[in-house]
């Protein structure tokens, strides 16, 4: 705590917890908080470590090994991936795809979309604005697509994608 404190942590607009420890970054981190800094972010490796992090209220939470599993995926799958995020210890992912001019999305409404049942188009930037989606809200050419899916779903999302 002198520490922080000697080095008037109080006054820093944030503060960022990156040692090889876990819990030493969040036992920092909730101390910062204490001592009043506004913005902390805290570097985990263990996912199980995540929600415990946000529950004590640390806002964010970095883990490299989801970030480096999510580059790699983003890689691996096919189709006009833009980004790719895996969530919930990789039970899920959100993947942000680009509708091209051959695109199957390319001139469909929502609706008509064949969609897996475990996944969900939850977004389309159009011209720099994000739009939730209705079932008649029709996708074009150069929107991008935010799409959640579980698992089970994505190798048949890759297919419409492609």
């Amino acid at each position: 705590t002198s520490l922080l404190e000697e080095e008037n942590i109080s006054d820093m607009d944030a503060f960022v917890a990156i040692t090889n420890n876990e819990e030493l970054n969040i036992m920092s981190s909730l101390l910062a908080k204490r001592l009043g800094v506004g913005r902390v972010i805290t570097v985990v490796n263990r996912t199980e470590y995540i929600p415990l992090a946000h529950s004590l209220g640390i806002e964010v939470v970095i883990s490299p090994r989801l970030i480096t599993a999510s580059s790699i995926l983003r890689y691996i799958r096919r189709g006009d991936i833009v980004n790719l995020t895996a969530i919930a210890e990789d039970m899920a992912e959100i993947i942000e795809a680009a509708v091209g001019p051959g695109s199957y999305f390319r001139d469909k409404r929502i609706k008509d979309t064949r969609m897996p049942a475990s996944s969900l188009i939850g977004a389309i930037i159009r011209d720099g604005e994000i739009i939730i989606p209705g079932g008649d809200d029709t996708i074009k050419s150069g929107d991008k697509l935010i799409i959640f899916t579980l698992r089970e779903s994505i190798k048949d999302v890759e297919k419409l994608l492609l």
